[in-house]
């Protein structure tokens, strides 16, 4: 789960620059 979670963190990362 905690491998899931270092993934989400990653992917609103990424999200957040595609937003910007």
């Amino acid at each position: 789960q905690i491998r899931l979670r270092k993934n989400q963190l990653m992917y609103d990362s990424i999200s957040e620059l595609q937003r910007k």
